[in-house]
Order: C-alpha cells, then structure tokens, then sequence
C-alpha cells in the first residue's frame, strides 16, 4: 500500500476496499493490490470500518468517527462519547459500534449515535452481523448476540481468552 502506519481493519464496498488505521489512516482499492491515500485525520487512530446502506462509517479512538458515501471524501462524525471504539458493522438497517467498558453504540445514518446498554462485564473488541444476529466479542471470552443491535444477551463460547476478531461467512 505504501502507507507507513500501522492498518487494522478493511472492509468492501462500492466497487473498492477500504483500509483504516493509526493517524487516522484511510486507504482505498479497487483490487486489493494497489492502493491510494485518502486522508490522514491526525491523531485519531481508526479501529473499525463498515460498509451499508450506501455509507463507510469508520470508528476508533476517543470516540473518533467519520463517514463516507464513496470510500475517497470522509467527514468527521460525533458519536457524543470519548470511549475508545473498537469495531463496527452494519446490518438490520443500521451500523453497530462497540468499545471498551462493554459500549455498544447504534445510527440508522452513520451520522447519529444513541447508546445502547449491552450488559457485557469486560470491553468489548469486535463485532459482526449475519444470518440475522449481531454478536460481539470481548477481552474476557464474553460473546454478546443482539438481533436488533438494541437489546444484547450473554451468548456461550466456553472460553476467558480474549476475542479480537469475529466474522460471518458461508453460514458460519
């Protein structure tokens, strides 16, 4: 990519991929190799990038949140918290963030955050959406699954290990 900063997640979207990372870091693709600077929005270190209903929504440190309709043009959002936001996915018509302290923040747009409570009792790194169901994931092996993003329950992985990454894919 020939960016010198650290990159932590990627995403697929209109027609392109969409790396994020420290310094605020945002890249983008149109194959996978070759890969042009967006923007770089100072300190901000950006953890979590989704793509849905026409919109990037990338979420980070102290609340750090930006959005895009193509993955090139982003503007700075308010999520109205300073917590540090791990991860974000979008499904059931809206964008899921969470973070540490077991945050769980919910937008319909990607521009308006309401927060929501999750009942997690560590922080929370990751979270996916598929066949129906938000699940998170947290530092203490807590799993989290929510069908509407809103309302969570303890979901069972049989672990205390940290989770750092979830995913769905071919059913599974």
């Amino acid at each position: 990519s020939g960016v010198r900063v650290y990159l932590d997640n990627v995403v697929y979207g209109e027609s392109k991929f969409v790396a994020v990372g420290e310094v605020g870091a945002i890249i983008s693709s149109p194959d996978g190799a070759d890969w042009t600077t967006r923007e770089y929005g100072g300190n901000s270190f950006y953890h979590g990038i989704a793509y849905g209903n026409s919109m990037f929504v990338v979420v980070g440190s102290l609340g750090a949140t930006a959005y895009s309709p193509d993955g090139v043009t982003w503007t700075d959002g308010n999520t109205g918290t300073q917590t540090y936001l791990a991860d974000v996915a979008y499904g059931e018509m809206k964008f899921v963030a969470v973070g540490r302290g077991g945050t769980v923040l919910t937008s319909d747009d990607g521009l308006d955050w309401t927060s929501r409570v999750s009942g997690a009792s560590g922080s929370l790194n990751c979270v996916t959406y598929g066949n129906g169901l938000f699940v998170a994931g947290s530092d203490n092996g807590e799993t989290l699954v929510s069908s509407d993003g809103v309302s969570w329950q303890a979901g069972t992985v049989g672990t205390d290990l940290y989770i750092q990454d979830i995913t769905y894919g071919n059913s599974m």
